[in-house]
């Protein structure tokens, strides 16, 4: 790590529309706060300097909602990543073992 890099990251992790296409799901498992709570942590993250890093969900070929064909696997409409921020895609439920 370089002397000019955050040494502290907010991993923003299944912030995602695909979830959104399941309102059952969606409503029965989710904080109804939970978006404006995500926001305030970036925009905490942010102030303090720290990297953001947005995480999504993807199953190419699925046909479903987490297929990227579809359009939804992307960050909810609602938060706004930066174009600095790094973004990365996970094909598998475990972001930490099995993404790059």
């Amino acid at each position: 790590m370089s002397h000019d890099s955050p040494a502290t990251a907010l991993l923003v992790i299944d912030a995602q529309e695909s979830f959104r296409q399941r309102p059952d799901e969606w409503a029965a498992t989710a904080n109804p706060g939970v978006i404006d709570n995500i926001s305030q942590l970036v925009a905490y993250a942010r102030r303090s300097g720290d990297a953001v890093v947005w995480v999504t969900h993807s199953e190419p070929g699925s046909g479903g909602v987490f297929d990227p064909a579809n359009g939804f696997v992307r960050v909810v409409s609602d938060l706004d990543p930066q174009s600095d921020e790094i973004a990365v895609t996970k094909t598998t439920v475990n972001a930490f073992t099995s993404t790059d």
